[in-house]
């Protein structure tokens, strides 16, 4: 005779390890381009609000009053120094999850040159796919002046990260029918579960005193 498994304990075995038979998605990233261009576009008029509030009078080209274009032009080279550094600043958060960097460009024609001096008045950090989260909200908030897609970025990062740690504690839950319904909340974000809240989770912790 040969002995089939019922289909009833076939149930029970499905209901019984639902968590272990979840599926996790592809990892989305973070930071993407479409959030570095809408950073980008934000520079120009940051800029302009900038030059209204410290009542910069704008030339409309370096043959105009030479006092008003050294004002404009040394206005223009520490926006140029200030984006830099910020840039530097979101590179060292990110750390080995640095990514590409980009810039806003503004050109400006100075007297007697030939060609236009560009100068960055705005940049963005498009960091690697599954950088650790608290890696990823240093870099939404590495700038001196955060813009307001960084405000933005960073509040998406602390939600991503809240979410990350209840779906940690939901998997500690047992019998395994609570652990299931309580990652029903989150089932939407399944792909948080590929992202490690800091660089040293997952690392095995090194015994002292020779043990």
């Amino acid at each position: 005779m040969i002995l089939r498994p019922s289909s009833l304990f076939i149930g029970v075995l499905l209901f019984a390890a639902p968590v272990l038979a979840e599926k996790t998605w592809r990892p989305k990233p973070i930071f993407t381009d479409a959030i570095c261009s809408k950073e980008l576009a934000n520079a120009k008029p940051a800029l302009n609000k900038k030059i209204e509030d410290l009542k910069i009078e704008v030339p409309k080209s370096s043959r105009d009053d030479p006092e008003i274009v050294a004002i404009y032009e040394k206005f223009l080279e520490k926006i140029d120094r200030e984006t830099e550094q910020r840039a530097k600043a979101q590179e060292s958060a990110a750390g080995k999850w640095k990514g590409k960097t980009r810039y806003e460009i503004l050109r400006w024609r100075k007297k007697n040159e030939l060609s236009d001096t560009k100068y960055r008045i705005g940049s963005c950090q498009v960091a690697k796919k599954k950088i650790p989260l608290n890696r990823a909200l240093a870099v939404a908030t590495a700038g001196s002046e955060p813009t307001e897609v960084d405000q933005e970025m960073a509040d998406t990062i602390k939600r991503y990260i809240a979410m990350k740690k209840e779906r940690v504690t939901c998997r500690t839950l047992r019998p395994w029918k609570n652990a299931r319904n309580c990652l029903k909340r989150t089932a939407k974000f399944d792909w948080l579960d590929r992202y490690k809240l800091t660089e040293a989770d997952g690392k095995r912790k090194k015994k002292s005193g020779g043990y």
